[in-house]
């Protein structure tokens, strides 16, 4: 998966990146009994939203070039 991450092309291996954080999201509250309030969620939305700025940006970089 690491091998993936660092060569493969990112529009394919971003799912993962993301599914990642949805399965330790749902480890916390399954295994250790942790509580998804409005900070977890503000933070989640602040990691899916940066990746989604990078993938937008990168494309109106190579789009240019």
């Amino acid at each position: 998966m690491m091998k993936a991450m660092r060569k493969g092309e990112i529009a394919t291996v971003a799912p993962f990146r993301y599914s990642r954080l949805l399965f330790g999201v749902l480890l916390g509250v399954v295994w250790f009994g942790e509580t998804i309030d409005a900070q977890m969620l503000i933070g989640c939305g602040v990691i899916v939203g940066s990746g989604l700025f990078i993938l937008w940006r990168g494309g109106k970089v190579r789009g240019n070039t």
